[in-house]
């Protein structure tokens, strides 16, 4: 993440807050990707519910959500 984000502290927070969204998302994705999240300058001033929402629209646009797993089954 770059500078652009913002300082240390606002980087350290934007990292969490897209970990934290892509989190309880992580069993319905389809096996064998990996991902590379970049953040833009304004997913800092972003509500935590807007990434989130951003978060899985992007998932469904790349086609990476399993719609054969349900969320919370093991």
């Amino acid at each position: 993440m770059s500078k652009r984000v913002g300082g240390a502290v606002v980087r350290n927070r934007v990292k969490r807050r897209l970990r934290e969204a892509i989190r309880p998302k992580v069993p319905r994705l389809a096996p064998g990707w990996d991902m590379l999240l970049t953040a833009r300058s304004g997913a800092a001033q972003a509500a935590f519910a807007a990434l989130a929402d951003e978060m899985e629209a992007l998932l469904a646009r790349a086609s990476l959500v399993s719609r054969h797993i349900r969320q919370g089954t093991p």
